[in-house]
């Protein structure tokens, strides 16, 4: 392996291990003569950012260019490209080079599953931090209390932080990727998670609790100079379906359901036809 797609390698491990989407670009067939041969790889990131090299100048740009789409659809695509005037096969983008090949570049997508961080693991905690590593989510477990948030209890999670609640909080480093589930159930700690998360870029926050207890929040939000506006689409509380819950594992399903929506952008109505 070359020290190129050596450094390519290295930087899409350290990018799935920190839940970084990336775009794969390969090329895979080549036709006559061009800048790289089969093999050849390179690292594409939303914004723009690169590592490693499948030729640059104008073919480069392009290549990065339908990364970044691809990166956006969510969808991995076969991109061909034309390093010749004439006889440009069905489909290929003419890169105005005149080597006089073709290159064809496969683009994979490579999104990790999302973190979920889970603020407290009481009751409905524990089975929603064992059940969101079941469907292969990223799990982060933080507490305050080292007897609730121990590895016996929750052995397939990725990590656990045991901290002053505030300190633990701030320690998991919410990014704008993660989806934050606040079930703690002690009320100014859920408070305090839940400013912390508004604070952060978190595309989701879910709050546990009685429609009680969240206007109460959403008054203090309020008060304090928060917009409510702006919480329609990120904050949802109280988090999970209405699937009737009562149980602890029960508001588990409903909550990582909801999730699951929002996720993969379903509608959330029944697939039954009769």
């Amino acid at each position: 392996m070359n020290a190129s797609n050596k450094a390519v390698i290295s930087a899409l491990k350290e990018a799935v291990d920190k839940g970084e989407p990336v775009a794969l670009c390969i090329i895979v067939e080549k036709e006559g003569s061009g800048p790289r041969g089969p093999g050849t790889k390179m690292l594409v990131f939303p914004d723009g950012k690169t590592i490693g090299t499948i030729g640059g100048g104008p073919f480069e740009r392009m290549v990065i260019k339908e990364a970044i789409k691809a990166l956006n659809e969510g969808k991995p695509k076969t991109v061909k490209f034309a390093f010749r005037e004439d006889n440009v096969p069905l489909g290929a983008y003419k890169t105005r080079l005149i080597c006089g090949g073709v290159l064809t570049v496969f683009i994979d997508v490579i999104k990790p599953r999302p973190r979920i961080l889970v603020l407290g693991v009481g009751h409905v905690g524990k089975p929603l931090a064992n059940l969101a590593a079941l469907l292969g989510y990223r799990i982060w477990v933080i507490d305050d209390n080292p007897k609730h948030a121990s590895p016996e209890k929750f052995p397939n999670v990725e990590k656990i932080i045991v901290n002053e609640w505030g300190k633990a909080i701030d320690e998991a480093n919410i990014g704008s990727g993660d989806y934050v589930l606040i079930v703690h159930g002690e009320i100014n700690h859920d408070y305090v998670a839940l400013k912390k998360a508004l604070n952060s870029q978190a595309k989701y926050i879910g709050v546990l609790g009685s429609r009680s207890k969240i206007r109460t929040y959403l008054q203090k939000l309020q008060e304090e100079g928060y917009s409510l506006e702006k919480l329609k689409g990120r904050v949802y509380a109280p988090v999970g379906i209405d699937i009737g819950a009562k149980t602890p594992e029960e508001i588990a399903v409903s909550v990582l359901a909801e999730i699951l929506k929002i996720e993969r952008r379903a509608s959330g109505n029944h697939l039954s036809i009769v």
